[in-house]
């Protein structure tokens, strides 16, 4: 019998596991603080990240990016909230597994990335670290807790070129990435006398552990490709992130296509793609809009967001950022805006000589709505997302 449940346990984990593979290998080539708290950056792509969210924008780049940094993510459980909140480093009681728990998933991503315009390529590696609960199922009594490594690398490179106002782009990413878990508790059932016995409990861990540490994703190489139309200020592009899945399908290829491609516009006044100026303009804004995976049932979303800050030449930047984005899953028909199921995001960034600072904080609307009346005994529905926060640093020429 306990055979049966460990192999049931390991079946639905795996199960989770190929679920969320795709959204993960993105996350690990794109997670960064600006773009995050922007909420779109398909149509923007003015800096390097243009390598990862449309090599096409790197046609317009306007000026030699390099960068060499980190970025730390995590996002909070929904029981993270009252942990912070109430949080007294004081307490002789305190378990650092009670810092671990409330963070659902935290990971250190270092990227080591060039781009000039019409090229660039980047190198990525990610290690992260997710908490997995095991309880039982009748007392819910929390018996251990597996903590889940992940190390990811990743290799891109990217081209871009333009003929006046149109450019079309495309990379190559290379990448082994372990996905998260959608849900970091599982369970263990009872044998027919209704117990587990203690020596077959530390087995049947033991044996989880060495599943999760064993577990290693091949070599993958996936190919996006990107279009971007411009009248300077205003932009318009799309972004077809998974073109060796498209090929896979030959009879469904622009239902493929559809699928994984993205779609944005982008309004810059103070910057026009067509005639870059060698000088930069003292103020900044960008707003932006994004509809990602748009033929996806499940993943699209929306988001829109914009970006404010001042220019002392490229040694000396500051920028405020704020946007929002919520899932829009279903038929095209039945899709609707619902701010209780969305995120907001707030973030500032700052640049002195070669030091690059960015962070980002994402609320979900739900939480904003509830703050005021929350009753700490009731459970608290954030929508799809989590709260999280992401800091980006590093050097930046």
């Amino acid at each position: 019998m306990k055979k049966i449940v460990l192999l049931v346990l390991v079946m639905v984990l795996a199960g989770g596991m190929a679920l969320s593979a795709q959204t993960y290998r993105n996350e690990l080539f794109t997670q960064d603080a600006r773009v995050m708290a922007m909420g779109g950056f398909t149509a923007v792509a003015n800096d390097i990240n243009a390598l990862f969210y449309n090599p096409a924008g790197l046609a317009y780049l306007p000026a030699r990016d390099f960068m060499l940094g980190t970025t730390f993510y995590s996002d909070l459980s929904g029981k993270g909230i009252d942990f912070f909140a109430d949080f007294d480093p004081d307490d002789e009681d305190f378990d650092p597994e009670d810092v671990i728990l409330p963070l659902r998933f935290t990971s250190l991503t270092s990227r080591a990335a060039f781009a000039e315009r019409n090229w660039g390529v980047a190198a990525v590696s990610e290690m992260g670290v997710q908490p997995i609960e095991v309880l039982l199922d009748e007392e819910e009594e929390q018996l251990d807790i597996i903590y889940v490594p992940t190390h990811n690398l990743g290799l891109v490179g990217g081209v871009g070129f333009s003929s006046g106002p149109i450019a079309v782009g495309g990379n190559i990413r290379l990448y082994r990435a372990l996905p998260k878990f959608d849900d970091k508790t599982v369970s263990l059932g009872f044998d027919e006398d209704g117990e587990i016995k203690e020596d077959d409990l530390d087995k049947a861990m033991e044996d989880i552990r060495e599943t999760f540490f064993a577990f290693e994703d091949d070599v993958n190489m996936e190919v996006g490709v990107g279009a971007m139309v411009t009248l300077g200020s205003l932009s318009a592009g799309a972004y077809i992130e998974s073109l060796m899945d498209v090929l896979e399908y030959e009879d469904h290829i622009f239902e493929r296509a559809w699928k994984s491609m993205s779609i944005g516009a982008a309004f810059t006044p103070f910057e026009n793609r067509l005639y870059p100026s060698a000088r930069m303009q003292l103020i900044n804004l960008v707003i932006a809009g994004d509809f990602t995976y748009i033929g996806d049932d499940e993943l699209r979303s929306m988001g829109i967001g914009t970006e404010v800050g001042l220019r002392l030449g490229r040694a000396v930047t500051f920028d405020l950022r704020g946007g929002y984005r919520q899932p829009m899953p279903g038929d095209f028909g039945d899709m609707e805006i619902d701010t209780s199921k969305g995120e907001v995001f707030f973030g500032l960034g700052a640049k002195l000589i070669a030091l690059d600072l960015n962070f980002t904080a994402a609320i979900p609307a739900g939480l904003l709505e509830e703050m005021g009346e929350w009753d700490d005994e009731e459970d608290v529905v954030f929508g799809d997302y989590n709260p999280r926060f992401s800091i980006s640093a590093g050097l930046r020429l």
